[in-house]
């Protein structure tokens, strides 16, 4: 039930509030947060508000606790973004932004509506990804090793790093 009212909510529908669901606050904003639509919930809660202000205040007050954390999540994983990818462009390593980073700026009204725990990138070749891993590593970017035994080849790699803002950022 939570799951259908959540997706009505995000959808654009109008979503009865449930009495069920009053004692189940924690557990839907915990879905929201764990299905990654927290802020695009906000925005409905925001712009919808003949009805939802039929929503309680206790389960709007944390949506929008959450959705702000993760505008600010948003925000200092998009200055590392660009920060990697100034890094890439002066050394002259063609890049090509995938999956969720690149679909926030494209669908989105906002790139923080779209939330994404790591930047995928790609590479023209293995030469051009060994040259950007050395340049990551002298920039506080760790190797992580992602392959477990038997699993296929793969050419993915994963560098990771906390923020200066405490964030951890992830690049595939």
């Amino acid at each position: 039930m939570t799951r259908q009212w959540l997706s009505q909510a995000i959808s654009g529908q109008r979503p009865v509030w449930p009495c069920t669901l009053d004692k189940d606050i924690p557990a839907l904003v915990a879905l929201a947060d764990e299905e990654g639509v927290c802020a695009l919930l906000n925005e409905r809660l925001c712009k919808d508000t003949d009805w939802s202000g039929q929503i309680p205040d206790a389960f709007r007050d944390e949506v929008v606790r959450l959705a702000r954390e993760k505008a600010l999540h948003s925000l200092v994983r998009e200055h590392e973004c660009r920060r990697v990818l100034d890094l890439l462009g002066q050394a002259r390593i063609p890049v090509l932004v995938l999956k969720g980073a690149a679909l926030a700026y494209w669908a989105y009204d906002m790139p923080y509506l779209r939330e994404s725990g790591d930047i995928d990138l790609q590479l023209k070749n293995k030469a051009d990804v060994d040259v950007a891993m050395g340049m990551l590593a002298n920039h506080e970017f760790q190797l992580v090793e992602t392959a477990l035994p038997g699993d296929m080849i793969s050419f993915e790699v994963t560098a990771r790093r906390d923020s200066d803002h405490g964030v951890p950022f992830e690049i595939d």
